[in-house]
C-alpha cells in the first residue's frame, strides 16, 4: 500500500526538481526547517529527524502537526476534495492515504485548486490578515479557517452550470458576456446572439447576475457561469474550452466587469453598446469599454453621438474600431379581428373596466424615473380633461412604495390621479401573462422615456400594429434607420401637451384578416432579408463609424476578426516608463496584468497612459494647436543648496490640516518662501494652522473664507482687484484636499505632486527655477495619466467661445491635481477667462464636469494666451499610485 501511495505522490509532483527534493510525502524538508528554527541551516534535516527529531516529538510534515490540532481533518479534507482519485483515497479511511492527500493539497499553488475547492492564493488574497501575518494559507484554513467560517472556492464554483449543448472539441469556443439573465432588453439581445452563435461555436456564457432567462441560456450553450467578480473567479473555474477562447462579445456596457478578464486572458473582444453615457455611471464604465475593446459596436446613431466625447478623449480610431449595427428592423404588422377582440376582453377583465369602444394607450417597462413613468401619469391626467373615452395602462414591474428616490413619490402621484379606481382613466399592472394582450388590444403606445436606447417594447408595439408616440432626442429611434417609419410619431422632448394631442388624434387600431396579415409579414421578411444582405459601408471620414447590417452575432464576430487581423502586433511589451494602474490595482501581484493593460491600450493607439516622456514630447511636437505648442516636458531635479532661488510665495488651501505639520517638515520650500498665505473655512482651523506653522518658525497670513470653489477659487480670489496677492509675481498653489474615503493611492499621488513641486526636506525643486524664466507662465508635474476634457467639454465650449483660435480636441497635459507654480499675470488671465462674477457652485459637487474640473485643464490655455510656456517636470522615480 505504501509503495502504491508513493507512486501516486510522484504522479502529482512529477516536476523532477520538486520530486528530487521531496521523494516521500511523509517528510517535508522545507516544513521541517521552517517550523524548527534551529534547523534552518541544517543540511541533512531528514537525517536529523530520523536520529533525533522523531524521538523529540517533532513533526515531519504538515499533516502530522494538523492531525493533533484538528481531529476531524479527514472529514474536512473530504468536504473540499474534488479530484476523484484523491476522494477515493480518503474514502479508504486509511491514515497513510489521508496523509498523502493532505500533503498534496499543502503543496499549494498551482496544485491545490485543481484537486480541491481550496486555493492558497485565493485565500490569501481574500483575507488580508493572512497575507499580512505571512501565515501559510492552507495550514490556517484547515486548522482554524473552517471553524471561523472562512470561504473557499466552493461558493465561486457554485455558479457553474453545464449547458444542454455538448462541448464539441472540433469547434472553436467563444464567450458571450451579459450583465444579467433577466427578461430585459440587453439580455434578450444576448440570448439572440447565443442562438446564432451555437451553430458554429462552442459558446460559454458569463453573467454577473442570474435571472428568468437562465434556462434558455443553458439550452443553447455549453456552459453558463454566474458570478459578480469574474476575474477573481475564473482562474479557479474548470469549464471545457475556457482556456482556449477565440474571442468574446460583451453585450451592454454593464458587462464592463468582464473587461479585466478579457485583458488578463488576452482575449480579443467586441462590446455591443445599448446605453447612453449620460447614465452609464461611474464614468470609468464607458471609459474602460472605450479603452480596451477591440471593436465598439453601437445599436444606433444617437448612442454613438452620446459616446462621441469619450471616444475623442481616449483617441479611439472611429473609422477603424467603431461600428453601427441596428439592433433589429422595426417590423410593422397587425392583429386579426379575433385576436383583437379576445385581447380586449382579457384587458377589460384585468383592469375591471369595459374597454369596448375605448381608445387604449399603454406604456411598458420598469417603473422608474428614466423610463418616464411619472410623465405617463401626467399625460393621462391631461388627457382626462380632453377625452372621456381614452384609457391609459402602464404595465411593468419595479413599483415600490418604500423606494424614497422614486417609488414614494410615484405612489403619491398615482393616489392623487385616482389610478386603478373604476372611474379612472389610468391603470397600473405588473408585467406578466397579459402583456401581449395589451399589445394586441391597444391603439397606441406612449413611451415617455427621458433617455432610452432601443427598448424591446417599441418593437413589440409595432409588431402588433400600435401607433407609437415618443420624445425626439430621448431614444435611439432618432436614428435615420427608424425615424422615417410612419408608425413612430415624435413630439418635442418633454412636451406632454403635444404628446396628448398626438395620442388622441392618432387613428385607432385597424385589424386585418389572417391572410392579409400573412401576406404583409411575408413581404416584410423579403425587405428584411434584403437589408441583412447589404454589405458593410466604409466610413466617409475618420470620425465616422463603419456601418454594418445583418444578424448581430455573425456580423459582430466577422467585423471583430477583420479588425484584429488588420491590427499591428504589440510593439511595446516592457510596460513603458510609468507603472500606473487602470483596470488592475497597484498591488505587486498585478504587475504583469498592468503591463498587459498598457500594452493593449498602446496597440489600439488609445490615449490614457503615456508610454514615456519621449512619446509625449513627440506627440506635442506633431500637434499644430496653439496651446500644445506652448507645452514642454523637462526632467525634474533638485536645486543645489548653493543656488539662490527667486522670491516666491506659497498659497495653501487647508480645508484639512492634519497633514500640514508633516508637509512643512518634509519640504524646505515653506521656510524659503517670502510669504505663506493660507486659506481655510473657520476661525478655529485658522488658530490651529497658525499654531502648527508658528511651531515650525513660519508666520503665515491666514484668510478665512467660505468652503466654496474647492481649493482653486480661494487661490484665484487672491488675484481679484485688491486681493491679498498684491504685487508678488511667483506663486506656488498647493492644497490639503482629501476625501473621507482617502486611500493609500491618494496619499501617494499627493506626495508625488509635493515632491515634484516643492522638493525635499533639504533642497528645493527645480520647479522654482523654471517658473523664474521670463517666458514661463506655469510649472507643474508631468503626470503619467493622459486625461481628456471629459465631462467638462460643454463648459469648455461656453468659456472659450470668444477665443480667436480653436481649443485642442485633447488637452494632452495640464496640472492634474490642481497644484502648480504660476506667474501672477496667468492667474489674472484665468480670472478674465472665467469672469469675476461667475456663479460658483457650492459643495458638495459632482466628481467631474464642473467649472473646477475645467479650470484645472485651462491653466496651460491661460498661460498660452499671454504667449508664455507651461513646463511639466518628469519625476519617474516618484511613485504616482
Amino acid at each position: 500500500m505504501y509503495t502504491d501511495l508513493l507512486k501516486i505522490w510522484a504522479s502529482y509532483v512529477s516536476d523532477p526538481g520538486f520530486l528530487q527534493d521531496r521523494p516521500d510525502f511523509k517528510f517535508n524538508p522545507s516544513f521541517y526547517r521552517t517550523n524548527y528554527h534551529d534547523m534552518k541551516d541544517e543540511p541533512n534535516v531528514l537525517g536529523h529527524y530520523k536520529n533525533y527529531g522523531q524521538t523529540e516529538g517533532r513533526f515531519p510534515n504538515f499533516y502530522q502537526k494538523a492531525i493533533t490540532l484538528n481531529p476531524n481533518l479527514r472529514e474536512n479534507l473530504q468536504e473540499i476534495t474534488i479530484d476523484p482519485k484523491l476522494s477515493a483515497l480518503l474514502d479508504l479511511n486509511d491514515s497513510d492515504a489521508t496523509e498523502l492527500v493532505c500533503e498534496i493539497i499543502a503543496l499549494g499553488d498551482p496544485i491545490d485548486h485543481t484537486v480541491t475547492d481550496f486555493s492558497s492564493v485565493h485565500y490569501a488574497n481574500t483575507y488580508r490578515d493572512i497575507q499580512l501575518a505571512k501565515i501559510v494559507p492552507f495550514e490556517h484554513y484547515i486548522v482554524y479557517g473552517l471553524n471561523e467560517g472562512r470561504t473557499n472556492l466552493k461558493g465561486l464554483r457554485a455558479g457553474v452550470r453545464l449547458g444542454k449543448t455538448p462541448f464539441d472539441p472540433e469547434k472553436q469556443t467563444c464567450l458571450i458576456c451579459v450583465h444579467e439573465l433577466s427578461k430585459t432588453g440587453a439580455p434578450i439581445v444576448g440570448l439572440d446572439m447565443l442562438k446564432q452563435a451555437r451553430e458554429e461555436y462552442n459558446v460559454i456564457v458569463l453573467a454577473l447576475r442570474g435571472g428568468a432567462l437562465l434556462s434558455q441560456f443553458l439550452e443553447n450553450s455549453t456552459a453558463v457561469y454566474v458570478n459578480e467578480k469574474p476575474l477573481q473567479a475564473m482562474e479557479y473555474i474548470q469549464i471545457d474550452g475556457f482556456n482556449d477562447i477565440e474571442f468574446s462579445i460583451l453585450n451592454s456596457v454593464e458587462s464592463f466587469l468582464f473587461i479585466p478578464l478579457m485583458v488578463a486572458q488576452e482575449v480579443p473582444f467586441a462590446i455591443y453598446i445599448h446605453e447612453y453615457t449620460e447614465y452609464s455611471l461611474p464614468a470609468y464604465k464607458p471609459n474602460h469599454a472605450a479603452l480596451f475593446s477591440d471593436l465598439l459596436v453601437f445599436s444606433s446613431q444617437p448612442l454613438h453621438q452620446s459616446w462621441q466625447p469619450t471616444l475623442t478623449d481616449l483617441g479611439v480610431d472611429q473609422s477603424r474600431d467603431v461600428a453601427l449595427l441596428p439592433q433589429s428592423p422595426l417590423t410593422v404588422s397587425n392583429v386579426t379581428k379575433q385576436e383583437y377582440l379576445k385581447a380586449r376582453a382579457r384587458i377589460s377583465m384585468l383592469i375591471g373596466k369595459d374597454c369596448t369602444n375605448k381608445r387604449i394607450v399603454y406604456g411598458a417597462g420598469e417603473a422608474q424615473w428614466r423610463k418616464g413613468t411619472d410623465l405617463f401619469v401626467m399625460t393621462a391626467q391631461i388627457a382626462a380633461t380632453q377625452s372621456s373615452d381614452t384609457i391609459f395602462i402602464w404595465m411593468g414591474d419595479g413599483r415600490n412604495r418604500e423606494d424614497i428616490h422614486f417609488g414614494v413619490w410615484l405612489e403619491k402621484h398615482l393616489t392623487e390621479a385616482g389610478a386603478n379606481l373604476p372611474d379612472s382613466n389610468l391603470f397600473f399592472a405588473p408585467s406578466g401573462e397579459f402583456y401581449l394582450d395589451l399589445c394586441k388590444a391597444a391603439d397606441s403606445m406612449f413611451m415617455p422615456s427621458r433617455l432610452d436606447p432601443l427598448p424591446n417594447v417599441v418593437f413589440d408595439a409595432a409588431k402588433y400594429g400600435c401607433n407609437i408616440t415618443l420624445f425626439r432626442g430621448g431614444t435611439g429611434f432618432d436614428d435615420p434607420l427608424y425615424a422615417e417609419n410612419e408608425q413612430l410619431n415624435f413630439v418635442e422632448y418633454g412636451n406632454l401637451s403635444k404628446a396628448v394631442q398626438q395620442l388622441l388624434e392618432a387613428p385607432q387600431k385597424a385589424t386585418t384578416t389572417r391572410l392579409s396579415r400573412w401576406l404583409k409579414t411575408k413581404a416584410h421578411d423579403a425587405v428584411e432579408t434584403q437589408i441583412q444582405s447589404t454589405p458593410a459601408t466604409a466610413p466617409t471620414s475618420l470620425d465616422q463609424p463603419i456601418k454594418l447590417s445583418g444578424p448581430p452575432f455573425q456580423t459582430i464576430s466577422e467585423a471583430l476578426k477583420k479588425v484584429v487581423e488588420a491590427r499591428s502586433p504589440i510593439l511595446n511589451t516592457d510596460g513603458g516608463e510609468y507603472d500606473v494602474p487602470v483596470l488592475f490595482s497597484s498591488a505587486p501581484a498585478n504587475t504583469a496584468y498592468r503591463k498587459k493593460e498598457r500594452a493593449k491600450m498602446w496597440q489600439l493607439n488609445r490615449d490614457y497612459v503615456w508610454q514615456s516622456r519621449t512619446t509625449a514630447q513627440e506627440r506635442l511636437h506633431k500637434s499644430d494647436n496653439w496651446v500644445h505648442k506652448s507645452l514642454g516636458i523637462e526632467q525634474h531635479n533638485l536645486l543645489s543648496t548653493d543656488t539662490s532661488p527667486p522670491e516666491f510665495c506659497i498659497h495653501v488651501h487647508a480645508h484639512y490640516s492634519d497633514d500640514l505639520s508633516e508637509d512643512i517638515s518634509n519640504h524646505a520650500a515653506y521656510k524659503a518662501a517670502k510669504r505663506v498665505v493660507v486659506t481655510t473655512d473657520t476661525p478655529q482651523k485658522a488658530d490651529q494652522i497658525r499654531s502648527i506653522m508658528t511651531a515650525e518658525g513660519i508666520h503665515p497670513e491666514i484668510l478665512v473664507t467660505k468652503n466654496q470653489g474647492r481649493d482653486i477659487l480661494p487661490f484665484m480670489k487672491l488675484f481679484y482687484p485688491g486681493g491679498a496677492a498684491e504685487n508678488d509675481e511667483i506663486w506656488c498653489h498647493i492644497h490639503q484636499k482629501k476625501s473621507i474615503t482617502s486611500t493609500d493611492g491618494g496619499d501617494l499621488w499627493r506626495q508625488f505632486l509635493l515632491s515634484n513641486l516643492l522638493g525635499t526636506r533639504d533642497q528645493l525643486s527645480n520647479a522654482v527655477q523654471k517658473i523664474a524664466q521670463t517666458d514661463t507662465g506655469m510649472v507643474t508635474a508631468f503626470d503619467p495619466y493622459m486625461l481628456g476634457w471629459n465631462a467638462s467639454l460643454p463648459l469648455l465650449r461656453q468659456v472659450t467661445s470668444d477665443l480667436k483660435n480653436p481649443m485642442p480636441e485633447h488637452p494632452f497635459l495640464f496640472p492634474i491635481g490642481n497644484m502648480f507654480w504660476v506667474r501672477q499675470p496667468v492667474v489674472r488671465r484665468m480670472n478674465q477667462l472665467i469672469g469675476l462674477n461667475y456663479p460658483w457652485p457650492n459643495e458638495p459637487i459632482e466628481n467631474d464636469g464642473t467649472i473646477f474640473h475645467l479650470i484645472e485643464r485651462l491653466w496651460p490655455t491661460a498661460s498660452a494666451l499671454l504667449h508664455l510656456n507651461s513646463v511639466f517636470l518628469d519625476k519617474p522615480d516618484e511613485k504616482r499610485r
